[in-house]
């Protein structure tokens, strides 16, 4: 009887060529962490993948093309849930490209997180965000107000499908913050805590020291100033800071069924004169 050897690898089974990974990054010298800053000038790019470019260039490409019909038939089956374990590689720059892999992994790197996303609006972070971690029947715990849309998702949207709601103002207390969250406790499931700064309708300004006091002193969010996620939106509003508004979305595990999300919209702040404080929420 003869064994079969079964091919283990995309490349094993399509015959393409193995997608070309960029070197291994240089986290240290001399048993010296490098700072963010300096990892920011050249993480995740390897010059000899484009040509020896010093900088990543600016791939102004739709679409990605398969090296050949077995290779792109494996990657839609993956994309499309036909197959297990998902899809690697380039195929269309509304889903990935080079400059947007290489903004991700230097945003993750800048924060210290595990991962981190880039979208091109801010509720396609927000809903995506809301979307992959609450299900019907879940409670959804947040400050107030929201950004208006914010508030449609949840109440509208996201209540057609028996998900509920219950909110604190922007000034609450450690004390009343705790206890709005036990009362969603037990309402139904507590699947994300989510946070807004500076709150809008009129903007007010909730500081970075009182959401670290939330996220640390209630015992719901207790974890949620450890390890994060985070995922950072180019908007399209404009604003007195620059032609293209920036806001972070600040995700973390707080229990093994609820999420802590802090969003941080960045020209306001810096219209509110807070820019020395921003980062630490």
């Amino acid at each position: 009887m003869t064994d079969h050897k079964t091919p283990a690898t995309e490349a094993e089974l399509t015959g393409a060529t193995p997608r070309r990974r960029p070197k291994a990054d240089v986290l240290e010298v001399g048993g010296r962490r490098l700072s963010p800053s300096t990892l920011m000038m050249g993480h995740a790019f390897d010059p000899m993948l484009s040509e020896g470019s010093l900088k990543p260039p600016i791939f102004l490409t739709s679409t990605f093309v398969f090296e050949n019909a077995a290779a792109g038939k494996r990657h839609f089956e993956g994309v499309t849930g036909k197959r297990p374990g998902g899809a690697d590689g380039l195929v269309y720059s509304r889903f990935n490209g080079p400059n947007q892999e290489i903004l991700e992994d230097r945003l993750g790197i800048w924060d210290e997180a595990e991962d981190a996303l880039v979208f091109s609006s801010g509720m396609s972070a927000i809903a995506t965000l809301m979307l992959a971690l609450v299900k019907p029947g879940d409670v959804i715990v947040h400050s107030a107000p929201l950004y208006a849309a914010t508030e449609t998702l949840i109440g509208r949207i996201l209540g057609r499908f028996g998900v509920t709601f219950l909110d604190f103002p922007a000034g609450a207390t450690e004390a009343e913050i705790e206890a709005v969250v036990e009362r969603a406790k037990a309402q139904g499931n507590v699947s994300l805590i989510y946070l807004e700064s500076p709150a809008t309708r009129p903007t007010r300004w909730s500081t970075s020291k009182r959401w670290r006091g939330c996220a640390t002193g209630c015992s719901a969010m207790r974890r949620a100033a450890s390890r994060r996620s985070r995922s950072t939106t180019p908007s399209s509003a404009r604003s007195g800071s620059g032609p293209c508004a920036m806001e972070r979305i600040w995700w973390s595990t707080a229990s093994p069924n609820m999420r802590v999300a802090i969003r941080i919209s960045w020209p306001a702040a810096f219209r509110a004169g807070r820019r020395g404080s921003i980062r630490s929420g």
